[in-house]
């Protein structure tokens, strides 16, 4: 073997590696053959099942490092993957990650990983910039040092949001100590429902205790213990830091404190009806007063006619709530819980792509899971799946002579639901792809052996080849053009 092509093959695999062994030996023995004088190194590797295999193993490995746990990345990631691999002409780990963390699937994750860690550190969501700092730090840190595990991810989103946490150390420590103290009590992590309700009440404490100081430097009047006062006899609760700063700058702008609060008082019953009314049908709960006057306590005292404006701002709390995490966890529950009774019967299994894509879908049509209208989307989803399964497992029939795997009809599913084929049917699109395989080459041979008996094992490898090369293989469809195009190979050999 040439130094060149031990060169190039370092280029794909760890040096001393059982791969790299694996691989010098099963090209020499492959340069040995005819065949080797048609095909190139650097095409045998990506085309090897040894680095298929490679490849496809350190894909699953970094994803399961960056995913959350039970998600996959789309099939369609690792065919994107391979692409980059053979414009690059290399391959290693830093690589993919590279790749990976360019992928806005991935970024997303990464996002939502930020954005819980700012929420237990921080008081307020991270603005969208504040987040791209965030993302573009995070992936400096991990393409600096690779994770090895899912954990080392955690540690590095962690160590990202606390670098930029200035003077919030004694708020950090807090929460430690809180996480401490709930896993000895009750031997779990707290769930994030509790660390949002543990978050609120330490911000609450913390900004009224800034107020109050503010208050009693200052030689003029912040009205705080007589907004306090009255807000109490109103609602028979303690205000929190919201109410007080919104009130309070309305106060101090020259309104009456009875006047702000009964605009407030009216407001504030309108509004959180239609807030309670959304998140019951969408989260199929009540909201938590935090939850509500952390987003609208300015909303609340502004002049607005809820007769007239009520549909708006309905519109408005659907949208939050869509985009948050929890919808995505109770239309999961949802389709799950639908899908049950129905895979019983039907011997289906359902992945994590099946129900990322049902909840997407129920996302996008704006729908909650106590709308009727969600069980008539579920059922026309679930009969678009059947469909699209069954066409798969006929094109594997009618193409390859076989059944379709799991795996595979996973995979194709996909290209019904997010690949954008360019306008080409994809029931086309999937046969194409099947008759440019590798295995359907191993059918046109079959057949050939099948359609001229006792021919010759060296003529039907030069027939192949010969397809291979002018890539005839991949036109032939029916016993007549196999037969047709062995006749041809055949004649033009005898002559």
């Amino acid at each position: 073997m040439q130094a060149c092509e031990k060169d190039l093959f370092q280029k794909f695999f760890e040096k001393d590696s059982c791969d790299y062994h694996a691989i010098v030996l099963e090209y020499g023995a492959f340069s040995k053959s005819a065949q080797s004088k048609r095909s190139n190194p650097l095409s045998w590797i990506l085309n090897s099942e040894l680095f298929k295999s490679t490849l496809r193993r350190a894909f699953e490995e970094m994803t399961s490092i960056l995913l959350e746990e039970g998600d996959r990345f789309p099939s369609s990631f690792l065919r994107s993957f391979v692409a980059v691999v053979q414009k690059a002409e290399r391959f290693n780990k830093s690589i993919l990650l590279v790749f990976l963390m360019e992928q806005s699937y991935v970024q997303g994750i990464l996002k939502k990983k930020l954005e819980r860690t700012h929420l237990f550190f921080r008081r307020d969501p991270p603005a969208s910039e504040e987040l791209r700092a965030y993302l573009a730090a995070l992936k400096s840190c991990l393409l600096e040092t690779p994770p090895v595990c899912r954990t080392e991810v955690e540690k590095a989103v962690k160590s990202v949001v606390r670098a930029s946490s200035i003077s919030l150390l004694k708020e950090g420590e807090d929460h430690d100590l809180f996480i401490e103290t709930y896993n000895r009590e009750t031997g779990e992590e707290p769930p994030s429902k509790v660390l949002g309700d543990f978050n609120d009440f330490m911000e609450n404490k913390s900004r009224l205790f800034e107020v109050y100081i503010q208050y009693t430097k200052r030689s003029y009047d912040f009205k705080f213990d007589e907004i306090v006062s009255a807000f109490k006899e109103v609602f028979g609760r303690e205000i929190t830091v919201y109410e007080l700063r919104s009130l309070q700058r309305r106060v101090l702008e020259g309104e009456e404190i009875s006047a702000v609060l009964a605009r407030y008082n009216t407001n504030y019953r309108r509004m959180y009806h239609i807030f309670d009314d959304v998140f019951q049908e969408f989260l199929t709960r009540s909201p938590e007063l935090f939850e509500f006057v952390r987003e609208f306590s300015e909303e609340i005292l502004q002049e607005v006619s809820l007769e007239t404006e009520g549909e708006q701002f309905k519109e408005h709390v659907i949208d939050l709530v869509l985009n948050g995490p929890e919808y995505m966890e109770v239309t999961t529950k949802f389709v799950r819980h639908f899908f049950q009774s129905v895979i019983n019967t039907n011997g289906l299994s359902l992945a994590s792509e099946d129900v990322r894509y049902f909840t997407h879908r129920l996302g996008e049509g704006r729908l909650s899971v106590r709308d009727h209208s969600s069980l008539e989307c579920m059922h026309q989803m679930f009969s678009e799946w059947t469909a699209q399964k069954e066409e798969i497992e006929q094109l594997f029939e009618n193409i390859l002579g076989r059944a379709c795997e799991g795996e595979e009809a996973a995979k194709f599913v996909e290209y019904y639901r997010w690949d954008d084929r360019n306008g080409v049917r994809t029931n086309v699109a999937i046969a194409e792809e099947l008759y440019t395989s590798l295995e359907y080459q191993d059918v046109i041979k079959t057949k050939i052996a099948s359609l001229v008996p006792n021919i010759p094992r060296a003529s039907l490898y030069r027939i192949m080849a010969k397809g291979i090369e002018s890539d005839a293989i991949k036109t032939l469809r029916s016993d007549e053009e196999i037969l047709a195009f062995t006749k041809r190979c055949t004649s033009s050999s005898d002559a």
